[in-house]
């Protein structure tokens, strides 16, 4: 099952619920991994208490409980209201592909230079980023065959902002830039650098919070997400890691997170 429109008459919440749906959950919860009904008790439960999904703790409880209301109300059946708003007609302000290549290297890179020390980082970004047309969207120019987009009678210098859309591919191509960028230690330092951090430092409140605003600027953490995020990189201290690699743990949820290309 994966909910991707329905015909079915929704409310406004069941609608805003869709989306977060989508931009938050469809990536793991889809066929296999079917979710309908889940009410927000359990949904709740589930975030705090599976680690790959506690960085879901900065949703507000009015997203939490529009997720709800929407799994609750379950797969349209044959009952079709011809004037109900259906969900496939709606998009996600997401970023597009240039929009989440700058969010990635104002994170993870220090030096852009072609020869620099970053160079395979940018590397990893521009692959699975940038070169990603058709997956994540414009802006395209009447060169780019592979990029949607319509360019009928344009001048040659024509471009076109094509709006990108959530799915599977997008969220693929952005949680591989983030897995390759993490598997860097480079990288990691690199971000814990731009956060004004120690690779000597142990996960705090403090410390933790510059992280969340390193990758989501101008977004306040709940308490929940800061803890979260501690218990994160202590758990993997307790497990062997060095600071490096628990700050590695620690960021992965902040990069896979669907915020970071939303606009």
């Amino acid at each position: 099952m994966v909910p991707v429109s329905h015909d079915a008459p929704i409310t406004k919440e069941q609608f805003n619920g869709e989306a977060l749906f989508k931009n938050h959950c469809l990536s793991c919860h889809g066929n296999n991994f079917p979710v309908w009904g889940a009410p927000l008790n359990l949904i709740n439960e589930k975030i705090q208490s599976t680690p790959t999904m506690q960085y879901l703790s900065s949703l507000s409880d009015e997203e939490k409980s529009a997720i709800a209301v929407y799994l609750e109300a379950g797969p349209g059946d044959d009952g079709k209201d011809p004037n109900a708003l259906t969900i496939v007609s709606y998009q996600l302000p997401l970023g597009t592909r240039s929009y989440m290549e700058s969010a990635l290297v104002e994170i993870f890179v220090l030096d852009r230079s072609p020869a620099g020390a970053d160079s395979a980082l940018v590397q990893i970004i521009n692959d699975n980023v940038q070169s990603q047309k058709t997956s994540l969207g414009g802006p395209c120019t009447i060169y780019d065959s592979d990029c949607q987009g319509e360019f009928a009678e344009a001048p040659a210098n024509a471009s076109s902002l094509v709006s990108p859309t959530s799915n599977i591919l997008r969220k693929g191509y952005t949680t591989k830039a983030c897995e390759m960028l993490l598997s860097d230690n480079l990288a990691v330092s690199n971000a814990l650098s731009k956060a004004g951090i120690s690779e000597l430092e142990a996960a705090n409140n403090v410390n933790v919070a510059r992280l969340y605003d390193h990758f989501f600027k101008g977004r306040t953490p709940t308490n929940d997400v800061i803890s979260s995020l501690e218990n994160v990189f202590h758990g993997a201290k307790a497990d062997g890691l060095g600071n490096i690699g628990s700050w590695r743990v620690t960021m992965y949820p902040l990069c896979i997170h669907g915020g970071l290309d939303t606009l």
